[in-house]
């Protein structure tokens, strides 16, 4: 028997979890239904497996909400309840939308600063074409919102189509305090307006503090010195307050998990317990990654990753292997070049800094790449899966059919495909389509215009019209559908 050689590299697989209430044992859940899914999937963990929860499951089990009014009571307790200076905000109804409610209800009058022609995470409030063919230098001129209406008039967001400007107004009058809205991209502007100041940027709000307070502001607080102590019993974080935290009602918001490293280390032990295996465990928000149309930047949490196990502390030591491959074996080939390779991985420094068989290879945090790879797997909306059965296919595959359906040869008949996985049961999920004709006939072919209709399939039930729900699905050997329709040659 051939000797075992590893021939898959990294895998990543999204584990289809209950909706998670407060008060939830989140650890026993994501253990529990982890091993039922490896044992469904046929899949088996190995030491060093990562094991990720999204930080929202975390912060519902923990029950780790606030109210806009807990918001209003704390601004008005922090920053004096008259006129606040609110900078540098991130455009965004999800996000900043219902913070803003809270701060607006706990003062009289906002001056409203926002950094253009951007946010920090990328999010446009005009377009780079509009600002270029103006006279004006965003690197140190103030504008009035006037200014800004006559210059550049009004701008939608690409994605939400929303106009920020008129939208952040309205809320803030919504909630009876005054508005003045100026547009700058220097902290210190905000001074000539109120030395009261909530600068609401993530990831440079040090800095923009440190700014503050040192050019004269008498009260300067960053969105996590708001919401970072339990107000009459709200939920709270410690050190990252408001940052991380997401609309969940029009009057309740859902903060970032607070202290999540008793959780992850308890998830590691019940699966040692049952398994055996070392797994790491860590939660994770937003990815770090830039959006290359939109061009937003993900990362609107104050961290990638708030909680993990010791094991994944650090960055990647990696060699660049095609570095390898043109200079130092560049005279190699086929075994020799492979084992030359396996060899330099073996033997490489425990740090390579420094060392050119490694550039390239960005040295970022381990908990922000395997974070991002999770973001990218999850997101947050329902993936077009169909919550139900997990042998069936969600509708998103049948709109794939459809559109496959189209193209095909017989307009009056439903499309001779059977569902199946791409591989047995007892190893990868995934859905592949096959057709029973002779000879044979691949997707593609299915796809076609030409050609015969593959005249020996039949419907088991009749049907004159194409429903998207009649086809059938394969694993281990059952056959189940949505009507109970199968195929048969």
């Amino acid at each position: 028997m051939a000797e075992y050689e590893r021939r898959v590299g990294t895998v990543v697989r999204g584990i289809r979890m209950p909706i998670i209430r407060e008060g939830d044992d989140l650890a026993e859940i994501v253990a529990t239904g982890l091993l039922e899914a490896a044992e469904f999937e046929g899949f088996s963990l190995r030491d060093r497996d990562v094991v990720a929860m999204t930080e929202s499951i975390v912060a519902r089990a923990q029950g780790n909400y606030c109210t806009v009014d807990d918001i209003a009571d704390d601004v008005r307790e922090k920053l004096g309840g008259e006129t606040i200076g609110v900078i540098f905000p991130i455009l965004s109804r999800n996000r900043f939308a219902i913070c803003l409610r809270g701060i607006a209800r706990g003062c009289k009058k906002i001056v409203l600063m926002l950094s253009y022609p951007a946010d920090e995470v990328g999010n446009s409030l005009l377009p780079l074409d509009k600002l270029d063919a103006s006279d004006v230098n965003p690197y140190s001129d103030v504008l009035s919102l006037e200014q800004y209406r006559e210059k550049f008039g009004v701008n939608r967001h690409e994605f939400t189509g929303v106009d920020y400007v008129e939208y952040y107004t309205d809320l803030i009058h919504e909630e009876g305090a005054e508005v003045e809205i100026i547009f700058a991209n220097h902290a210190k502007a905000i001074l000539d307006y109120t030395d009261h100041v909530l600068n609401c940027d993530i990831h440079t709000r040090a800095r923009t503090k440190k700014i503050l307070l040192e050019a004269g502001a008498k009260a300067v607080c960053s969105l996590n010195d708001i919401m970072n102590a339990s107000r009459d019993g709200s939920g709270y974080n410690e050190a990252y307050g408001l940052l991380g935290s997401n609309k969940s009602t029009e009057e309740r918001v859902k903060l970032f998990p607070e202290d999540s490293k008793g959780l992850v280390l308890a998830v590691q032990e019940k699966i040692l317990k049952a398994t055996g295996k070392h797994v790491e465990v860590m939660v994770y928000g937003d990815g770090a990654f830039k959006d290359p149309q939109g061009k937003i930047w993900e990362l609107a949490d104050p961290v990638v990753s708030p909680a993990y196990t010791d094991g994944l502390i650090g960055t990647p030591n990696e060699l660049k292997l095609k570095y390898l491959a043109d200079n130092d074996f560049k005279d190699l080939s086929g075994e020799a070049l492979k084992n030359a390779i396996s060899e330099s991985i073996r033997s490489k420094k425990d740090d390579l800094v420094g060392h050119m068989a490694s550039q390239g290879t960005t040295p970022r945090q381990l908990t922000d790449l395997i974070g991002s790879l999770c973001d990218l797997t999850s997101g947050s909306g329902d993936k077009g899966t169909r919550q139900g059965h997990p042998g069936r296919p969600g509708p998103g595959l049948f709109r794939q059919l459809h559109e496959l359906r189209k193209h095909t040869w017989i307009s009056s008949q439903a499309l001779p495909l059977t569902i199946r996985r791409s591989s047995p049961a007892s190893t990868r999920a995934g859905w592949t389509f096959s057709a029973k004709s002779s000879p044979p006939l691949s997707m593609s072919a299915c796809g076609s215009r030409t050609g015969n209709p593959p005249s020996t399939l039949r419907r088991c039930t009749p049907s004159s019209t194409w429903s998207p729900r009649t086809f059938a699905t394969t694993r281990t050997g059952r056959t189940s559908s949505s009507t109970g329709a199968r195929w048969a040659a």
